[in-house]
């Protein structure tokens, strides 16, 4: 099959080819990143999830070593 591989790219321009593919790849992770900042996972909030923000909010006491 690999004998045969270059036939490809006498159909498909590789320039084309290769910029359609960073087009993809560049709306593709816009697209993750804004659909990560409309959620709770949000960055630039705080730095912190929703879900951890109630774990670091808790008061913990140093335990001190009894002799």
């Amino acid at each position: 099959m690999s004998n045969n591989l270059w036939k490809l790219w006498l159909i498909v321009d590789p320039r084309r080819a290769l910029t359609a593919i960073f087009a993809f790849l560049t709306v593709l992770g816009l697209l993750i990143h804004f659909i990560l900042l409309s959620t709770d996972l949000n960055w630039l909030d705080d730095g912190i999830p929703v879900s951890y923000q109630a774990k670091s909010a808790q008061v913990v006491t140093p335990v001190v070593p009894q002799r």
